[in-house]
């Protein structure tokens, strides 16, 4: 299974909710004062990331059938 095909088929709720509580963890315990919404920000960020590259894997593997 090649890169894309595991991006195409990644389930996004579970890698968001799991960004989300990575970010949160780390900026609390680094003391950040308005850590909640840092850990927001920096969620979406990765949320539109993962959600370009499986656009890119699901158009490469229809490209290819």
């Amino acid at each position: 299974m090649s890169f894309w095909q595991r991006m195409a088929e990644i389930n996004l709720l579970v890698w968001i909710s799991g960004a989300f509580i990575f970010h949160g963890l780390l900026y609390f315990l680094l003391g950040t004062p308005n850590w909640l919404s840092v850990t927001l920000m920096a969620t979406l960020v990765w949320a539109f990331g993962l959600l370009i590259i499986r656009a890119i894997g699901r158009a490469l593997i229809r490209q290819k059938t």
